[in-house]
Formats: C-alpha cells, structure tokens, sequence
C-alpha cells in the first residue's frame, strides 16, 4: 500500500511540475484548404496573454541544449515567414539532464516511465539509455512513419531508408536518427602477409571475423605478435558485455520473437570469444583528438592488430586514404553483411542524436520541429558550432546527416574542418594538391552514398543484459563452456521474448 501511494504522489508530482496537458493530435492535422501561404504548416493554436501560441515541450541532454535552442530560433523564422502578421507563436519548452550522473539518468528514466504510464508525458524526447523495445511493446511512442506518410512537405526517400529499416520495431520506426555512421576498421600492416591479405581482399567485414584473424595470429606466431594487443579506438570493444550485445543481434528474431543462440556459428563466435579475452583482458582505448596523427598511428602499430575509426573527423582518412601502417579501412559489419549503425550514446556516438515521440504529446508539431533539428545538428552556427566543437557533430563529424540533401555539403564542410585540423593531411605524412584534395572529397561522398545503400543493423539488440549478466561472468572466468553459456542465453532470452507478447 505505501508503494502505491508513493507512486501516486510521484505521478501528482509530475504533473505539476510539467503544468502542460497532453495534446491530442487529431487536433492538429495538417490543412490544406487555406492558402499556399500556409497549407505546409498548422491552423490550431493555443490562445494566452501572448497571442496564439504553440509549445512543444523536449526532454533531452544538456550538451545538446545550444544546437536545440539554434533550431528554435530556425524555426521561429519559418513561422515568421509561414504566417506573416498573424500573430503566431511556437515556444519551446526544454528541460535537460547530464549524462555524466547516474543519478541524474536514473531519475530521468524513472519520471519518464511514470509520466509515460500515467498517459502523460513530453512532446519529444532525446534518446540516451531509454529502454525503447518496452515502450513500443507498452504503446508509449509515436509510429515515425506516419508522421512522415500525413506530412506533405516530406516523404520517406527524403531520408536515407535504410538506417531507418534498421532501427524498426514490428515494422514501425519510434526512434528518428539525425545522423547515422559507421565503424571502419584497418589493419596493420606490419602484420604476416596471408594476414593482411584476408584483409584487404574484403569490403566489410564482421566482429567474428576479426576475432578469428587475432586469435589465429597470436596463436600462430606467439613470439613475434603474441603482445598484440586486438583493436584501438572503438568502444564497442571496451567490455565483455557491450561486444556480446554488438553480436547477438545476428541470432535474434525479436519481431518473430524467436532465438537461435545454440547455433555452431554463435558457439563458434564464443569460443573465440573467451580466448579474445584471456589474451587481450583490457582491450579497450581509444584515439583522442579531431584527426589522429601520424605519430599516434605509428606508436599503435607496434601495440594494435587492428584499428577502428568512427568520431569525430577520423572517419575521413578511413573513407578515402590509404594511410600509412594501418590500411584498406573498411566498414564494421554482423555476420549477416550489414553495416553495424554506430548508435551508441557515448562517448563520441557516430549518431548525433535520435528522437522519440509519445503518443500522448503533439508529434505532428515534434515532427516539423525534428526537420529543423536536423538542420542544426549538420550546420550549426554560433554557440551551437562551439558544443559542435567538442561533442562531434556538425562539421566536427564525419558522418551522414539522415536527410540526403544535406549529405554533400555537410561532407564538404567537414572536409574543410579536417583540411584546417591537418594542413591538408600533412600532418598524417601526405601531401596533396588543391586537385587532389577535391578528388578525394568527392570520392569520399560518392563512397558514403553507395555505403549509405547497404543493409544495415544497430550496434546493440534491446536484450536487456541483466538475462545473461552471472553467466557471462561465469563464462568469461571459465567456469562454464561455450556450449552451457549459449543454451543458458537460448533459455532466457527465449522467455524474455515470451513476456514481452
């Protein structure tokens, strides 16, 4: 009884703290019958002391807040435009949290959850650490395709579609991308020849197999790489848990909720990887700065097998340069050949951001105001290109803003950054004309376009990780096989999809 009215007064909290009522969208549909001047924007508003007024209410990180507040001001001039002396107004209510405090993130989970169940909640919120397979299966969020089929100025080619197939659940899209990446992996060169030419012979390539490469080659030749270390510069590599979970995508049906954890190849994937970590306990470091040097690159070659490039303006020496001891950068894929979406919150996500919709909020107002978010994250300006500046994105960031329009000039302008950060690579031991440096700018976004084509796959699976948490520890310390562990996980990720039905 004491839980239940703690959550009660949780719920009441909430409320008047937020002091806004759920929209109901149907209100708010687009109107088509009043004018070119208007028929791409909204007829329905809000009447206070103010005039007619709009407001969208935003859950999301502070280190976003400039870059938000950059597409408030884009469109307050659209509306400026849209309805000239009308008297229209949009007000945007941000509320933000720091994703450097576990108590912060927590709570922010707890509110959320509690509004969501109490049929109330924000207008819009930033994805972080949302558990958001249960909020589809609950019925909390907004289904993005139909926003984007009943508005008239977008359709679905607007976007690059295969991200967003990626990233559906049961064949809707809840969560909306602003940008998407890859990780390109390389290998060193230094390594023995039947090595290095496995590599180079392929144009993606999967964690499984770079596994296999590591510990067929420390295997092999013990004394002279049996120090090597297995990548640098990735943070899906950092623990037993996050690469299990980059992995186990491959051999769930989550929409068909079936699993095939008991598979050879997945037995297989286990068994090397226990034997990745017995000898590469603490693989995880990572490559700090805007542009790694050649110095950095050099002294990891003697250290690294394999060396991953994915934030910041990296990925531009990965897209288009053969770089010296570590080379043939290609994209990380799953054992199925898709692209593994670089989708993870930190540090340094290859996603600037993605947004989510309740139902109970004004999704048709969050959806026109996600065109300018867009926008903001690929060119910011002002404060918003300083937060740019250190949280890689804008042209800080070499990657594929969602809207294909914006490709070009946004790989353009982050060339330039790049060229400006590297003297034009010369700090990366390469020397090229004005010729040659706009050859490799279009080559870069010709390549970017044809990858952006591919089939893709998040990085991580909804599993939650507490299903398999003892026995992966188990697992790792050998006290259970290969064999054990996968039929441990076929039970429990099995019955876990059962629950969810």
């Amino acid at each position: 009884m004491r839980f239940k009215l703690l959550i009660v007064l949780f719920v009441c909290v909430v409320f008047v703290a937020c002091g806004r009522r759920s929209v109901d969208n149907d209100a708010y549909q687009y109107d088509t019958s009043i004018g070119d001047e208007i028929h791409h924007g909204y007829v329905n508003f809000e009447t206070n002391q103010h005039g007619l007024v709009r407001t969208l209410s935003v859950l999301a990180q502070d280190v976003f807040e400039s870059t938000i507040r950059q597409a408030e001001m884009d469109m307050l001039e659209a509306w400026a435009v849209m309805y000239p002396d009308s008297g229209y107004q949009f007000h945007l209510e941000l509320n933000t949290y720091s994703i450097d405090g576990i108590h912060d993130v927590s709570n922010i989970l707890v509110r959320l959850q509690v509004m969501l169940m109490a049929g109330y909640g924000y207008d819009m919120f930033f994805r972080g650490f949302h558990p958001i397979w249960s909020y589809t299966q609950s019925g909390f969020l907004v289904d993005i395709y139909t926003l984007i089929d009943q508005d008239p100025r977008t359709n679905r080619e607007d976007f690059f579609t295969q991200p967003l197939k990626a990233l559906e659940i049961n064949d809707g899209l809840y969560t909306f991308p602003l940008s998407f990446g890859f990780k390109y992996v390389s290998i060193n060169e230094n390594l023995p020849q039947q090595f290095v030419n496995r590599f180079i012979n392929k144009d993606i390539i999967s964690i499984f197999e770079l596994m296999s490469v590591y510990v067929e080659l420390t295997n092999q030749y013990t004394d002279a790489f049996g120090h090597m270390r297995f990548v640098d510069g990735s943070f899906v590599f950092q623990t037993p848990t996050s690469m299990l979970l980059s992995c186990i995508g491959g051999f769930v049906d989550l929409g068909n909720r079936t699993a095939n954890l008991t598979d050879r190849d997945f037995v297989s994937f286990l068994n090397d990887f226990a034997s990745l970590f017995l000898l590469d306990p603490s693989i995880y470091t990572n490559i700090a700065g805007p542009v790694r040097s050649y110095g950095t690159t050099r002294d990891r070659s003697n250290e690294f097998v394999f060396l991953v490039d994915t934030h910041f303006l990296n990925p531009g020496i990965a897209l288009a340069v053969d770089f010296p001891y570590f080379i043939n950068s290609i994209p990380l894929s799953d054992n199925h050949g898709r692209l593994i979406l670089d989708m993870h919150t930190a540090p340094f996500p290859s996603t600037w951001a993605s947004v989510c919709f309740p139902v109970v909020g004004d999704s048709i107002l969050a959806w026109e105001f996600t065109q300018h978010l867009i926008e903001a994250f690929s060119q910011p300006y002002g404060e918003a290109l300083h937060s740019a500046s250190r949280g890689s994105w804008g042209q800080y960031s070499m990657v594929s803003p969602i809207s294909r329009h914006l490709l070009t000039p946004h790989i353009t302008e982050a060339f330039e950054t790049m060229g400006r950060h590297t003297r034009q690579l010369a700090n990366l031991g390469i020397e090229l004309d004005e010729e040659s440096w706009l050859a490799l700018i279009d080559s870069s976004i010709q390549r970017l376009y044809a990858l952006n084509e591919m089939p893709m796959v998040p990085l991580h699976s909804h599993i939650p990780t507490l299903l398999f948490a003892d026995d992966l520890d188990s697992f790792i310390q050998g006290a259970i096989s290969a064999e054990i562990f996968a039929q441990r996980m076929q039970n429990a990720v099995s019955m876990w999809m059962l629950e969810q039905s």
